[in-house]
């Protein structure tokens, strides 16, 4: 999913300037680009600097749909659609965002279309069998429904769900308007469907162009202010903060794919509590959020140099504060944290740099990522992976005849993680209703659902000991549940009677059904994924039935470090036999010892080692071309039942050094490895976010952990080259591939 698209994808190409498409094409300084903005707002003219970041994602991914925002406000009472439809046409004439259409090209521009906007559509689903389904349905659809940037960018409906229940919505692209934007519409929708339904006469005045807002930004770029604001925030990230969140996979979530929001609901004297002890340290809601979650990350990824991204409304005079428009923008800030602050010093080191952050934050955030990235002199510069938004709503909204239930904001994540506390205070007809709500939004390629509410039980804990002794160190504060801290501390649990009757090679086709396309192996560039290193060990598997090996035979396997190598273990496996490792390091003379002593079946190997070997017993050569036997069916699994195969027979047999005499071989058995895995899973909670590195010779018993550890959890493995495995220093750098 295109998760950092704002940070991120606009970084990866040249600024694009701000030009007139006029007939002569020519570039315009800041000053000409102001004057024709507010002179000549029906031509063409250039978009902000962050509505060219979201214009240059949606363009990348037309299918996008987490530039929709927009609200649903639930009411009961009477509602006389005509009234309503009116009072928001008034609305839409009155902010010219609502007519911005984008023009593309090399460089792209909006303009105010002239021609007459659609009226707001009306539904009634209060004749169906489930009205409430059928209406809550229809708003789920509105929002997720991508916008075509050279169509109108807005759609709104009121939507009749029976018993008196009105839905009405709005979604726009984010282009063309912000979180504050949806707060005003509120408001002034309902202002104007009492005033004519009372009979008066509506506000004709227009509200300040939004053409304004981007000539005053095109002036800022040029300014003596905006050298300042760049000095501070390159003095800021002389060095990058290190990423908070890796990626899960690396196949990519379908970008039209979003997962719902994970929520958290306060209650009403939790959230008092909070108040208290930020108003105790004269901070406010936002410094106590952003330490609480600086502490958790700090607790959860040992990381002492937190950034988060804040949004800010952006808007700079009492005209701007009441126009609808994309004015939105986020700032950078970052604090660093030790094992003794405790938490009130984490929020007083957010107080102190969100003061300090708040005195450039004109600087537009894709402008700071770019003029970074060029210091830095990298292809990317992602100052942070997560946004942190406090939005309080204090709505006093009077609906004629009718009373607001709720609203409902929509807005997805931009980011890997996007959190907003929406604080609501809704007046309606003299009845208040207030509730918090924090809101989690996330990509599927960084988190499952399942990783957001384990977050959000933790951040619980973490907030209930935060509460109870704010000047606790950080090192030191609850982050566990009862429940967790006591399935860490008990016992290992005794294997099942079924994990032992498991055979090695299952436990990996279990991953492979799981994630077939996750990378399961990897040496020096080449990788495969868990279906191709699948389907070509069971195209050896076959190849070796066909000559005979049964369950308990064993089959030598000599091979480099690499793929062929995994493959080669696996297939053997698979085949029934058990495998026998030779090193092509190792003497000669104990290579031929270990072929006559294990007696072998089979030899699977490269034809530059065969010759080697000197051995008659029949070879499967790795590097050949498939025997013209092979069928269709040879990339299938090999059914273990065929040829009787259990977890007590042989796995592999690996030599002892031969420091006391002759070397010995040691076999081991399936259900030995099984219950190995089985036992320490519970311990060390392997998953597929894991990547292991192989370095031991795969003649030596270790190996087995780092081969199917990996593989049988659904990790990654890096192969490491013997060459690597003996310096130190790469085969560190092998590990972080």
């Amino acid at each position: 999913m295109c998760c950092q698209l704002i940070t991120t994808l606009w970084l990866s190409f040249i600024r694009l300037e701000y030009m007139d498409i006029s007939p002569n094409n020519s570039f315009l300084d800041s000053a000409s680009v102001a004057k024709e903005c507010t002179a000549l707002p029906a031509l063409p003219f250039p978009l902000s600097s962050d509505q060219q970041a979201i214009w240059f994602a949606q363009t990348l991914n037309p299918e996008l749909t987490n530039y929709n925002i927009g609200s649903v406000m639930i009411i009961d009472g009477n509602i006389v659609p005509d009234i309503m439809i009116k009072a928001f046409d008034s609305v839409i004439k009155r902010h010219d965002a609502f007519r911005l259409r984008i023009v593309a090209g090399t460089s792209p521009a909006q303009y105010f279309a002239s021609s007459a906007l659609p009226l707001m559509e009306f539904k009634d689903f209060s004749a169906t069998d489930n009205p409430i389904n059928e209406a809550e349905q229809y708003v789920k659809l509105n929002f997720t429904q991508p916008f075509n940037l050279a169509e109108r960018l807005w759609r709104s409906s009121l939507i009749y769900a029976g018993n008196n229940r009105w839905y009405w919505q709005l979604c726009c692209h984010h282009i063309i308007a912000d979180g504050t934007s949806l707060s005003l519409l509120n408001v002034e929708l309902s202002e104007n469907y009492s005033r004519l339904i009372r009979g008066e006469k509506l506000s004709a005045g227009a509200a300040l162009s939004y053409a304004d807002f981007v000539a005053s930004d095109a002036t800022y770029l040029s300014a003596k202010q905006c050298n300042k604001d760049q000095a501070f925030w390159l003095e800021r990230y002389t060095t990058l903060p290190p990423p908070l969140f890796p990626p899960l996979a690396t196949t990519r979530t379908p970008a039209s794919y979003l997962p719902d929001p994970v929520t958290w609901m306060l209650e009403e004297n939790l959230f008092q509590r909070i108040e208290q002890v930020a108003s105790l340290y004269g901070l406010s809601i936002l410094h106590f959020m952003y330490a609480l979650f600086a502490c958790y990350f700090k607790r959860i990824k040992n990381s002492d140099d937190i950034v988060f991204g804040i949004p800010l409304h952006n808007r700079r005079n009492a005209q701007q504060k009441t126009a609808v428009g994309m004015y939105a923008s986020v700032i950078p800030v970052r604090i660093r944290l030790t094992d003794e602050d405790t938490f009130s010093d984490v929020m007083q080191k957010a107080a102190d740099e969100l003061r300090l952050c708040y005195k450039h934050q004109r600087l537009p955030i894709t402008e700071i990522q770019r003029r970074i990235k060029n210091q830095q002199k990298t292809d990317s510069a992602n100052l942070f992976d997560m946004s942190l938004s406090y939005e309080p709503y204090d709505v006093n909204i009077h609906l004629e005849g009718a009373s607001v239930h709720t609203i409902k904001p929509h807005h997805r994540a931009q980011y890997p993680l996007a959190i907003t506390i929406n604080q609501y205070a809704i007046t309606s007809n003299n009845k208040q209703s207030q509730s918090v709500c924090v809101e989690f939004n996330f990509s599927l390629d960084y988190f499952t659902p399942a990783d957001i509410q384990v977050m959000q039980s933790r951040l619980a804990v973490l907030l209930e000991g935060v509460l109870q002794n704010s000047d606790t160190p950080v090192s030191h504060l609850p982050i566990l549940s009862t429940h967790e801290r006591q399935k860490l501390l008990q016992p290992a649990p005794a294997i099942e009677s079924d994990a032992s009757d498991l055979l090695i090679h299952e436990m990996f086709e279990a991953q492979v059904r799981r994630s077939p396309q996750a990378i399961a192996v990897v040496f020096e560039g080449e990788s495969l994924t868990y279906d191709a290193l699948n389907r070509r060990a069971n195209t050896l598997a076959h190849q070796l039935i066909r000559m005979g090996v049964h369950p308990n035979d064993r089959v030598a396997i000599c091979l480099q470090r690499g793929l062929d190598m995994v493959i080669g273990i696996l297939g053997i496996l698979k085949a029934g036999g058990g495998y026998v490792p030779l090193d092509p390091v190792y003497p000669g003379e104990r290579l031929n010892y270990m072929l006559e002593d294990s007696a072998p079946v089979a030899l699977v190997t490269h034809s530059g080692l065969v010759q080697a070997l000197n051995s008659a017993i029949p070879a499967v050569l790795m590097d050949a071309p498939f025997p013209a036997s092979a069928d269709e069916d040879d990339e299938n699994n090999p059914v273990p039942l065929s040829p009787g195969l259990a977890a007590h027979h042989l796995a592999y047999v690996i030599y002892t050094s031969g420091s006391t005499g002759q070397p010995k071989g040691v076999m081991v058995e399936h259900r030995n490895i099984t219950r190995l895995l089985t036992v320490s899973q519970p311990v060390f909670s392997f998953s597929r976010n894991d990547t292991w590195s192989l370095c031991h010779s795969f003649a030596f018993d270790f190996s087995v952990w780092e081969l199917f550890g990996a593989l049988c959890s659904g990790g990654r493995l890096i192969v490491v080259s013997t060459a690597c495995a003996r310096s130190a220093t790469d085969a560190r750098a092998a590990a972080k591939l």
